[in-house]
């Protein structure tokens, strides 16, 4: 009973300090590469810092990154971009799911199937559950075929920003040891997603990773989500990487 209260207590603050973002995705002013605009700020207004925990679980995987393979896939491997590390996020996501011991990951963005790959390259991941609004096979240069789906790998196609979506797959969530958000990054899906996410209760410690929190639409979520984080985007995806722990 009072473990439900105090779920549904940090669900009702989520909420109240997580609403519909008020800044648009703009492209920044620099003509030779993908940029976009972002804000500099301090950390004392944040709801919560790092755990020693937490620190330990990133400093691991910085660690581990430097060493990890990124042909995931042979000849299907990524683009020249992709191997950039520090700057892109393949090498770290692997190397995240070592450090934590994470047996199962969920992911939200299937797009081009690169980071459902590279959690897959972690030995100790034993299942990724993928999730998008669109097939994987009706994606434009796609590195997944059908024959990487079975026992590792599956997809799931639906909206876990919708209440309904996301309840019936809550079991499913609620026994992630690790869950990547990669989704539109509008506001409006990633604040109902989280509220939802943080008003389950995990089955065990839980580690999350939050794309692009340096973008304009992510910034007031970020720094309002009330766990233990760490923005660790210098060792990850170069527009921005969030580590939260629960």
């Amino acid at each position: 009973m009072i473990g439900a209260l105090r779920r549904k207590a940090r669900g009702a603050l989520v909420r109240r300090w997580m609403p519909a973002t008020e800044f648009a995705r703009q492209l920044g002013p620099l003509s030779d590469c993908h940029n976009e605009w972002s804000v500099v700020s301090d950390s004392f207004g944040e709801a919560q810092g790092a755990s020693p925990e937490l620190l330990r679980i990133a400093l691991d995987a910085v660690a581990r990154a430097s060493a990890v393979d990124v042909d995931f896939l042979g000849d299907r491997s990524m683009d020249a971009a992709m191997r950039t590390w520090p700057g892109e996020h393949y090498r770290l996501l692997p190397a995240l799911c070592d450090a934590a011991c994470a047996r199962r990951v969920i992911e939200i963005g299937t797009w081009k199937g690169q980071s459902a790959a590279a959690f897959l390259a972690s030995p100790v991941v034993e299942r990724v559950d993928t999730f998008d609004v669109v097939p994987w096979n009706e994606i434009a240069g796609s590195i997944l075929v059908a024959e990487d789906f079975g026992s590792r790998l599956a997809q799931h196609i639906g909206d876990l920003g919708d209440a309904n979506v996301f309840a019936s797959h809550e079991e499913l969530l609620a026994d992630a040891d690790v869950i990547f958000a990669d989704g539109p990054k509008d506001g409006p899906f990633e604040a109902s997603f989280l509220s939802r996410l943080f008003s389950l209760k995990p089955q065990r410690r839980q580690l999350i990773l939050l794309d692009d929190i340096r973008l304009m639409t992510m910034v007031k979520l970020w720094r309002a989500l009330p766990a233990p984080k760490l923005d660790v985007t210098s060792f990850g995806h170069w527009s921005g990487t969030g580590l939260l722990l629960r």
